[in-house]
C-alpha cells in the first residue's frame, strides 16, 4: 500500500510547452524560444533537469531561467536544475541567432525534462522554418528584387538601343552610296563600334555599383567590436574518374 502512494506522488512533466518568437522569423533574426517547463503531479521536483538541444542552423546567443547552465558548444547542448513545485511552472528562455543563408532550414529545439530520483522523464522538440529575408535594397517587380547592380545593367542595356540608333542617324547624314557602303564595314561602322562598347561598359557598370559596397566598408562604415558565437565546417568531397581511375579530393573549410 505504502509502495502504491509513493509511485501516484511522483511529478508529471507530460504538461510542458514550448513557443518561440518572433512568429515568422527571417535569416539572420534572434529567435527566442521560451520553454514552460510544468508539473502537474501531486510531488514537488526540488531539482528539476532541463536539457535543452538548440537547432545545428543556429547560435547560441543567451539562456535564462536555468541556475548555474551548463552549456556543451560540441553537443550544442545546454543543462541545468530548477525546483519545480507540484502544480507549478518554471519558464526558460533560449535565444538562438539564425544564420544569414538559413532560408528554408528548420530550427528544432529538443528538450528534456527529468526528475531522476523518481525516474521520471519528459522529452519533446519543438520547429520553426525560418523564411528567407528579401533584400530592401533595389527595385521591386512582382515577387522579384532587382539588385542595385542589376538595376544598373538593365539602365545600361534599356539605353543601348537608343544610342546605337542615334549614332547610326547620325553618321548617315550628309553621306554619299560609295561612303555609306563603306561604312557598312562593321570596322568602320560608328554604329558596330558603339555595340563593341555598350556591352562591355553595361558589365563595367555592374561590377563598379558592386565595389562601391566595398568602398563604403573602407571609409564611411565605422569600426566596432563584435563576439564570434559559433563556427560552422562546410566539408566537401571531390570525385573524378580518368583512364581507368578514380580520384578523390576532400575539402574542409
Amino acid at each position: 500500500m505504502l509502495s502504491t502512494s509513493v509511485a501516484a506522488a511522483k511529478p508529471n512533466f507530460s504538461s510542458t510547452v514550448a513557443s518561440h518568437s518572433p512568429a515568422a522569423p527571417l535569416e539572420g533574426d534572434l529567435v527566442t524560444f521560451t520553454l514552460h517547463a510544468r508539473n502537474t503531479g501531486t510531488d514537488r521536483s526540488e531539482n528539476t533537469w532541463i536539457v535543452l538541444t538548440w537547432p545545428v542552423a543556429g547560435y547560441l546567443i543567451a539562456v535564462r531561467g536555468l541556475d548555474t547552465p551548463q552549456i556543451d558548444h560540441e553537443q550544442r547542448r545546454v543543462e541545468g536544475y530548477v525546483p519545480l513545485a507540484a502544480g507549478g511552472e518554471h519558464r526558460v528562455e533560449v535565444d538562438v541567432l539564425t544564420p544569414r543563408d538559413s532560408g528554408g532550414d528548420t530550427l528544432t529545439l529538443g528538450i528534456r525534462v527529468s526528475h531522476l530520483f523518481s525516474g521520471t522523464d519528459h522529452f519533446d522538440s519543438h520547429s520553426v522554418m525560418v523564411d528567407t529575408r528579401v533584400a530592401a535594397s533595389g527595385v521591386a517587380l512582382g515577387g522579384l528584387r532587382v539588385t542595385p547592380a542589376g538595376v544598373a545593367v538593365l539602365a545600361w542595356l534599356a539605353a543601348f538601343p537608343l544610342a546605337w540608333l542615334l549614332v547610326a542617324m547620325l553618321t548617315s547624314r550628309g553621306r554619299t552610296a560609295a561612303e555609306a557602303n563603306r561604312a557598312r564595314r562593321w570596322r568602320t561602322s560608328p554604329a558596330a563600334v558603339t555595340l563593341m562598347l555598350m556591352v562591355p561598359l553595361a558589365f563595367w557598370a555592374m561590377f563598379a555599383v558592386m565595389a562601391w559596397r566595398d568602398y563604403q566598408s573602407l571609409t564611411t562604415w565605422r569600426q566596432t567590436e563584435c563576439t564570434v558565437m559559433g563556427r560552422r565546417v562546410i566539408a566537401e568531397s571531390v570525385s573524378s574518374t580518368g583512364t581507368g581511375r578514380t580520384r578523390s579530393s576532400n575539402n574542409v573549410v
